[in-house]
Parts: structure tokens; sequence; C-alpha cells
């Protein structure tokens, strides 16, 4: 026996086999580690930190610990971090190259945390525009003299920008929608189809092969017609389209007027510029901070769910047969049918409930959706969110509202410029709203009441002082938020009637020649828009002039679509069916 086996070379075998088996096994976690780091960092475009991962085989699950998303726009902290996650797989639908997860729990999530040292960034973002007004802004000295005009030619403003981008959107949708509108019919076009139509209704039709050839006839006309109307519907959806999308480029014009009027105010008007925009200017940057958390589950969760479908084109160039397994539901790449997530926020704690997390609501039929019910924390008295979402080709859809009550807050950051510093040493904050996303454009409204206020501020300058003093004396403040934009670039706004009660008091002490420059200043950077913003307003009458005519075509297009044959058989029969009376009855 030991001459006909080969010991050494059995115990090689083992040994190898042993090692093929093993090591991946050995390896697994760590594989699975920097697979996820590197999937999630180029999904969100930072670098994305894992400590640790575990896998168990029955169930198959996964469990990862302290994880960590760079903030790709301030690399030092994290957008989101938290502290464990633990979930089963189903093993049949992973055959079939399908990630379906029953459930799935997520622990002690934190949003806007410090980061040990700075994430990697993986894609470019906006830079933060340099506030070189703060050089000149509040010194309390007398306001330089300084020439608009000149200054304006030196400096890169976005309004100059946002102008180009608006005519040339304008006039390349001005060049397809006018090629459109020529190839509709015109108004001898429609006349001849009605004389054809007409005619074949005015035949005197009386044997069933008359009927069938001006039924064929008929049918001719109708599918031209049809041809006709779908030219016409494909015209009144470009109008749309080109509309929609100008009317967006012309918001974002107006509000790179805000910027670079916001920019440069302080360097013209000197101290006096502080008076304007109070609101924001004051709560400008903690708001933001709150708001932009409302959008943290659509930002973070949209662009890693989206980045599982970059591996579709690598997919069909593999090779082999697969085995696809019957469902009694058709099922995405990646669903979660249910999730229990923690999370950390305003030093209280409470868990969201989310369903149906997918990439592909198109194949699931129905959106994601989640909530929040969280009563009596040491944060709040109650919060309430209620929302839901759809990943489509088109891009993001969803809709969230939030009632949030007795929120508890007490040193709190305001304003640190040059001029003014300002924090919040206590207040109760209540607040109302709604965002709705189409198509990745945001639209959303809210609600901010303060009370029970005590407010400190100092400035630097006659004009600070005075605000700072104000400031001091409030107790509620009532704030309008808005919120637009694109959900990667979101905008917002905040009102309230703060400025205009510190203008009245403040009226007599402002300087009337840094008022003069601010209103030149406002002048000079609307002169640089307002040509592009007269040439849409001028395309968009237009447009919709053409729409007008387009649709009056399409009603008379329908209205022919309904011509029936019938009118022709009938008057047939009505006159055999009065024969056939005065025969009988000797009429």
């Amino acid at each position: 026996m030991n001459k006909i086996i080969r010991w050494p070379g059995l115990i090689a075998f083992f040994v190898v086999a042993a090692l093929l088996i093993g090591v991946p096994v050995l390896f697994l976690d760590s594989w699975i580690k920097l697979g996820i780091e590197s999937a999630a960092g180029k999904a969100l475009g930072a670098e994305v930190n894992v400590a640790s991962v575990s896998h168990t085989w029955s169930p198959f699950g996964l469990s990862l610990h302290d994880v960590q998303f760079t903030d790709p726009e301030k690399n030092t902290h994290n957008k989101l971090a938290f502290e464990s996650l633990r979930t089963d797989i189903s093993l049949m639908p992973l055959l079939d190259r399908k990630i379906i997860i029953d459930h799935l729990q997520i622990q002690g999530v934190k949003f806007d945390t410090q980061r040990s040292k700075p994430g990697k960034i993986f894609i470019k973002t906006e830079a933060q525009t340099e506030a070189v007004a703060a050089e000149s802004s509040g010194t309390g000295k007398s306001m330089p003299n300084i020439d608009v005009a000149a200054l304006l030619k030196k400096t890169p403003l976005k309004t100059t920008d946002a102008a180009a981008t608006v005519s040339k959107l304008g006039s390349a949708s001005k060049t397809q929608l006018t090629q459109q509108f020529e190839a509709l019919p015109d108004d001898q076009a429609l006349k001849n189809y009605q004389k054809q139509i007409q005619a074949i209704l005015d035949k005197e039709v009386k044997t069933p092969a008359q009927i069938a050839e001006a039924k064929k006839e008929l049918d001719a006309v109708k599918k031209s017609l049809r041809a006709e109307q779908q030219k016409l519907k494909d015209f009144s959806g470009s109008v749309s389209g080109a509309s929609g999308d100008l009317k967006h480029s012309l918001s974002e014009l107006a509000a790179a007027q805000k910027q670079d009027y916001d920019l440069l105010k302080g360097l013209v008007a000197g101290d006096s510029a502080a008076i304007d925009n109070l609101t924001d200017a004051i709560f400008g940057m903690k708001l933001k901070s709150w708001a932009d958390n409302l959008l943290a589950a659509y930002k973070l969760v949209a662009p890693l769910l989206q980045g599982g479908g970059e591996e579709a084109p690598k997919r069909e160039r593999l090779a082999g047969d697969w085995v696809s397994f019957t469902e009694d539901e058709p099922l995405p790449d990646i669903l979660i049918r249910e999730a229990d997530v923690s999370v950390s926020y305003l030093q209280s704690e409470f868990t969201s409930f989310w369903k149906d997390l997918t990439n592909d609501h198109a194949t699931l039929g129905r959106p994601t959706t989640y909530g929040i019910d969280s009563n009596k924390t040491s944060g709040w008295q109650a919060l309430k969110v209620d929302g839901s979402f759809k990943l489509l080709a088109t891009g993001l859809t969803a809709v969230q509202s939030w009632d949030l009550k007795g929120v508890t807050l007490a040193d709190v950051e305001l304003s640190q410029s040059q001029s003014l510093t300002s924090s919040l040493q206590q207040a109760l904050l209540n607040s109302v709203g709604k965002i709705d996303v189409v198509d990745n454009k945001l639209r959303g409204k809210g609600d901010i009441k303060l009370v029970d206020m005590l407010l400190k501020a100092s400035g630097n300058g006659k004009t600070s002082e005075k605000i700072a003093s104000f400031l001091g004396d409030l107790s509620t403040l009532d704030i309008t938020t808005t919120i637009s934009g694109f959900l990667k670039k979101p905008q917002f706004g905040f009102a309230s009637d703060l400025d205009s009660q510190l203008a009245k008091q403040l009226s007599k002490t402002v300087d009337a020649a840094a008022q003069k420059k601010l209103a030149e200043l406002k002048s000079q950077i609307a002169a640089n828009a307002s040509p592009a913003q007269a040439e849409a307003a001028a395309e968009l009458a237009s447009w919709e002039n053409l729409n007008d005519i387009a649709e009056g075509k399409t009603d008379a297009v329908e209205e022919m679509l309904q011509a029936q044959l019938n009118s022709a058989v009938d008057k047939e029969k009505d006159k055999l069916k009065n024969d056939l009376q005065k025969k009988l009855f000797g009429g």
C-alpha cells in the first residue's frame, strides 16, 4: 500500500486544498472591509472608514463597527458616523446577484462629528468663496472711497457666469423649439385633413364594399393625424422642459446676484453693511447646519444606493449562465425590507424606522418610507418626521414633513465676524415644515419660532454696537425658512421682521454715503444680469405663445380623430328605414 500511495504528494494536495479554502475564509472580513470602504467612498466622493468587520455563516450575516463617512465639504468632520451595523443576508437571492436583507439594525448614528485626522476627498467640491469683505467690514472706521465700477471689473462675479448660462440655454432651446414648431402641421395642412375627412363622410356608401373602402380611406387619414398629434405632443413636452430649465437658470442667476452682493457689500459700505439681511447674518450659519441635517437621509442614502448601478456594464461581460430564482414579486438588486436606525442628535437619542430601502424603485413598484416619533427626550418635547422617496431614472423624488416642539437650546454660537459676535444663551425652539424633491430639485418651507430667548452679542463699530444692543433685548423671534436648489447643492433662505425692526432704529445713524454706495453696488450687479433676464423673459413669452398655438392645433386634430364613418352608414340606414315604413304603412 505504501508503494501505491505517494504520501508526500497526498499530503501536499491536502495542504494546498486547506490553503485554498482557509486563506479566503481567514481574510474574508478584511476583504469585505476594504470592499465597503472602496465602494462607499467612491459613491460618496470622500473617504469612508470601517474599523472592523465580522461575518457569520449560519445565518449568513455581517457586522460593521465604528463606521465614518467623511464630509466632502469639510474633511475635518464626518458627514455621518455610526457605532455598529448588524444584518442578515438572504443566500438564495445572493446567488442571483441580489442583496436582499429582511432586517437591518444601525446603532449610534451621529452627524457632523470631529475626525481624528482629515479624510481624503475623491471629488472636486465647490471652493468656498473667501470673505474679502471681512477685511474692511465692522472696523468702526470711516467708509473707504471705493469705485464700485472698478471693483466689479476686477472681481470674478458669479452673476456674469450665471447670466451667460441663461443666455446660452435660452439660445439653444430657442433653436430646438423653432425647428420642432416648423415641423408641425400648419393651418392649410389641417384644412386639407378636414376636407379629406369631410369628403369621405359625404360619400354615398350603399354596399359593404363601399363601406370597407371608405373606412380604409378614413383610417389612412387618421393615421396621418396621429403622427401629427404625436409631433404636437412632443413639442408641448419640449416647451415645458425648456421653460422649466430656463426658469431654474433664472433663479440661479438671482441667487448669484445676492451672493455677489453679500461678498462685496462690506468692502463697499464698511460698517453700514452690517444691517443688511441680519436674520441670515446672525442665525444663517447655524440654521443652515440644522436644515442640512433634514436632507441627510437623502444626501447619504441616495449616492450609496445609486453607486451600485455602476456595476451593471461589467456584469454583461461576465461569461457563464446565471440561474434566476422565481419570486412572488420582482426583486431589485438591493432591497432592505426593514431597518431600525438609532440616532444621537442634540444630546438626545431616538430611533428611525425604514421600509423598502432599495436602489431600484421602478422594479419594486413602491417608495422607501421612513418615520420618527420621539417624545419627551432630554433635547425636545416631541419630534415627528414622516417621509418617502423614490430613486428613478430622472433623479430623486421625495417628500418629507416634520413637526418639532420644545427643543431646549443653550450656549449656541451664532455669528463670529470682525464686526459682530453673538451667541444664543438660551431659547426654546419649535418648528414645522415640509420638503418636496422632484428630479433632485428641492422645494420646501419651514417656520421656526424661538421663545424665552436670551441673546448675547458684542459689536466693533458704532453700527455694530447698536445692533448688539438691539439683539440683547430680543426675547422672541419668528423665522421663515425656504429651501430650494438641488439635492447636492441646496440653497437656504431665512427671513424675519428682525431686519425691518432694526432698520427703523438705525435709519438715522446709517451713513447716507454708505447707503448710496450699497444702492450703486446692487444696481450695477443687477445691470450685469438684466440683459440675460430680459432675453429669457422674452423667450419664455414666445414659447408660451407657440405652445398656445400648438394646443389649438392639438384640439383640432383630436376633434378630427373623433370623426366616425357611422354618420354615412347611419344615413343609409335611416333612408332604408323610411322606405320600409312607407311600404308597410303606406306613408
